[in-house]
């Protein structure tokens, strides 16, 4: 925007006097005066002549508000007006989160111009056919191979890798759910989280260890009865429904995966089909601990890089522990014990500052 030099008008007339007066009776509390007269250089922009009383509509950052001016509604900066009563903070606060939120949004649906996942967890692949990645990787999305396992690329490779692992950011078109490369389609319905009666392909290089033919090799279990959890951290399921496991808590309970929904549930209701191992068993615990920790955290949503000493440099996927709001637009944290401030708009709140 750019201040126009005020030698025209001495002042705004008896006109703007009334309008002024109108303004300040019917515009909400939060305005601001204007000091100088400016031009809009763009279309969001607002124009403006000394003497207006602007209504403020939000803080654009910390050096630009929005406001409405008669029928008009526009950014400008903060410097060339006064404010007379600013929007309350929590309000402010919703907005900034509301604007975050939205350009986030927008940066991942221009980023994600085809179908997408972000892993949640590491995952190891056990043979040529599966798909290896750590958690916080991007995985292009190519197929979905039945209701646990999905087909994709990930730096240069292919393979497949289940279900429960990412969280899908764009999901494939509807009609994409044709056998993939790895074998033919079939026509049996998918245990558990899928859809009944839906046609499910299925990889043909790989055996089930029971014995069986649905070409899994993930742990996970079946489930003998109904049961329905009690308490937030319990799973539901019904009768026949297949659960992904997670963990072993003790010789009563376990910790699975069950309609992208993760809790514990007792064993006897269910027939374990492929064991946990020990290994997966321990690893997988660590990633289970930083699910069900209530700490005030955030996970990265973009790489950002530290430009000063009292600021944290992440990548996309860490997860940062939260000790302060600094503003509206920053945080306070801790990630592999180094503390500094970065921008709220490049994280997305897992547990927030009480």
């Amino acid at each position: 925007m750019t201040p126009r030099a005020n030698t025209a008008i001495a002042s705004r007339s008896i006109g703007s006097m009334v309008l002024s007066s109108y303004y300040s009776v019917h515009v909400s509390d939060s305005c601001c005066t204007v000091l100088c007269v400016c031009d809009a250089e763009s279309e969001d922009e607002l124009s403006f002549e000394k003497g207006d009383l602007i209504e403020l509509l939000a803080h654009e950052g910390t050096d630009w508000l929005k406001g409405r001016l008669a029928d008009q509604v526009g950014v400008f900066p903060r410097e060339f007006v006064e404010i007379l009563e600013d929007i309350p903070e929590d309000q402010v606060a919703a907005m900034a989160a509301e604007a975050a939120e939205a350009e986030a949004k927008a940066a991942r649906e221009q980023h994600y111009d085809r179908p997408c996942c972000r892993a949640t967890f590491d995952f190891d692949g056990q043979d040529s056919s599966e798909l290896s990645f750590r958690k916080g990787d991007m995985i292009n999305l190519l197929s979905r191979i039945d209701a646990d396992w999905l087909k994709g690329e990930c730096d240069g490779k292919e393979g497949i890798f289940p279900d429960p692992f990412v969280d899908v950011l764009k999901d494939l078109a509807a009609d994409n759910g044709e056998a993939s490369d790895d074998g033919p389609a079939s026509s049996t319905p998918a245990g558990g989280g899928g859809e009944k009666g839906a046609a499910v392909a299925a990889p043909a290089d790989k055996t089930k260890k029971d014995g069986g033919s649905s070409g899994r090799t993930d742990p996970y279990c079946v489930a003998l009865f109904d049961y329905k959890g009690e308490a937030a951290d319990e799973l539901t399921f019904l009768e026949g429904d297949e659960i992904f496991l997670l963990r072993r808590i003790d010789e009563q309970w376990l910790e699975g995966v069950h309609v992208n929904k993760t809790g514990v549930f007792p064993a006897d209701f269910v027939e374990i089909k492929i064991d946990l191992l020990k290994n997966e068993e321990v690893k997988l615990s660590k990633n289970i601990k930083a699910e069900t920790d209530l700490s005030p955290r955030v996970e990265a949503l973009f790489d950002f890089d530290a430009e000063n000493d009292d600021e944290l440099t992440f990548k996309t996927g860490d997860t940062i522990y939260l000790l302060d709001r600094e503003g509206s637009d920053w945080y306070q944290g801790e990630l592999n014990g180094k503390i500094g401030k970065f921008p709220t708009n490049f994280v997305k709140v897992i547990v927030d500052l009480p």
